[in-house]
C-alpha cells in the first residue's frame, strides 16, 4: 500500500488555502493555479463574483494518497458539488462533532465551517469539485422560512463566526446538474463570463437553500396553471419507465394529451431542461450507478440505460463526468 503524503494545508494550497483571503478583492478577481507538486497535478481556479460570494473550481489529481492538517478560518458557508473522487474530514473535538468522519465530499453539502481544525484526506486518483463561498450576510438573502434549520445557521454564523459546524446535504437535481455543467463549460471571457458564472451560481445558490427549507421547486410565485405540471410530471414518469427505448416527441405528447409545442413549454417551466436533456442526465447518472455496482462491463452498461453504441456512450459520459466510464470499473 502506497504511504500517504502527510503535510501541512498551507503549505499544499500556498496562497489560496484560505478562500476568505479573496473576499477582500473588488469584483471580478479571478485566479488560476497548478499545483507544483510531483506527486499532485491539476489546477485550482477562483474568481470572485460579488461582496460576500467566491466561486472555486479544483481539479486535483493525485498519485499518492494525501493528508493534510488544516487550521481553517473559513468562516463561510460552503455549497459544495463533487463531480468524481472523494475527499474525507475528520473535524477536531472542540468543532463539537462526531469522531467518526464528519464530512465525506463523494456528496454534495451546504455546510457553516467556522474556525475548524482537524484532518483531510485525499486518496490517489481524481478529484473534481466545484464549490461556492458564501459569506453568512449573503446567505440571508436566499432565506424564505424564519424558523428553518438554514436560518437557524446563519443566525448563529452572524452572531457567533464560531459557532458548531452545521451540514444539509445537498441532493443534485437535474437542473441543478445542468447549471454546474454550464460553470464548467462557460464559454466566455472577460466580464461576460463573470456575469455567466454570476448568474449560474447565484441559481444554485437559491435551488440549493430551497431544498435545504424544504421548498418546493414547482410552485411558482407567478400564474403557472396546474395542468402544465401535471403534464410535465406524466411525461417524465414515460419517458423515465421507457429510459433503454423512450418515445419520440410527437408519441409522448399524444400520450399525455398536448401538442408537443406546449409540452416541450411545460417540461422546461416545471424541470429546467428539455425533455431529451432531462432523460441524458438520468441515463448517465443511471450509468454511473450501474458501473458503481462492479458487476457489468461498459457495454453491457451502455446498453441498459439506452445507448446503442459504446463509443458514443464513453463520449458522453467522460463529457459529464470528466472521466471515462472504464475508470469506475478499476
Amino acid at each position: 500500500m502506497t504511504s500517504a503524503l502527510k503535510l501541512d494545508a498551507r503549505d499544499y494550497y500556498g496562497d489560496f488555502y484560505d478562500p476568505e483571503n479573496f473576499m477582500g478583492m473588488k469584483n471580478g478577481f479571478e485566479e488560476y493555479w497548478q499545483w507544483p507538486l510531483d506527486d499532485c497535478h491539476g489546477f485550482f481556479y477562483i474568481v470572485k463574483l460579488r461582496p460576500g460570494l467566491l466561486l472555486a473550481i479544483t481539479d486535483h489529481r493525485a498519485a499518492a494518497p494525501v493528508e493534510l492538517d488544516f487550521n481553517d478560518t473559513c468562516r463561510s458557508f460552503l455549497l459544495s458539488f463533487a463531480f468524481s473522487g472523494r475527499i474525507s474530514v475528520d473535524f477536531a473535538e472542540k468543532q463539537r462533532v462526531r469522531s467518526e468522519t464528519f464530512l465525506d465530499f463523494t456528496r454534495n453539502y451546504l455546510v457553516y465551517l467556522p474556525h475548524s481544525s482537524g484532518v483531510a484526506w485525499y486518496p490517489a486518483g481524481s478529484y473534481f469539485n466545484i464549490t461556492l463561498v458564501i459569506s453568512p450576510w449573503f446567505m440571508r438573502r436566499f432565506l424564505q422560512r424564519e424558523n428553518s434549520s438554514l436560518a437557524e445557521a446563519v443566525d448563529r454564523a452572524e452572531a457567533n463566526p464560531d459557532s458548531a459546524v452545521w451540514q444539509h446535504q445537498i441532493m443534485p437535481t437535474p437542473l441543478m446538474k445542468v447549471r454546474l455543467h454550464e460553470i464548467f463549460s462557460c464559454p466566455y471571457s472577460g466580464s461576460a463570463r463573470h456575469c455567466f458564472l454570476e448568474s449560474k451560481s447565484l441559481e444554485l445558490i437559491l435551488l440549493s437553500t430551497g431544498q435545504a427549507e424544504n421548498i418546493s421547486p414547482h410552485g411558482s410565485c407567478f400564474a403557472r396553471s396546474q395542468p402544465d405540471t401535471i403534464f410535465a410530471e406524466k411525461a417524465r414518469d414515460i419517458v423515465l419507465t421507457n429510459i433503454a427505448n423512450p418515445p419520440s416527441l410527437c408519441e409522448l405528447a399524444r400520450s399525455v394529451g398536448v401538442n408537443k409545442g406546449k409540452l416541450n413549454r411545460c417540461f422546461r417551466n416545471v424541470y429546467g431542461a428539455s425533455i431529451f436533456e432531462y432523460l441524458r442526465i438520468h441515463r448517465l447518472e443511471k450509468a454511473k450507478t450501474l458501473l458503481l455496482s462492479g458487476n457489468r462491463s461498459v457495454k453491457e452498461v451502455s446498453v441498459e440505460v439506452g445507448y446503442t453504441e459504446p463509443g458514443n456512450f464513453s463520449k458522453e459520459f467522460k463529457k459529464y463526468f470528466g472521466i471515462s466510464p472504464a475508470a469506475y470499473l478499476d
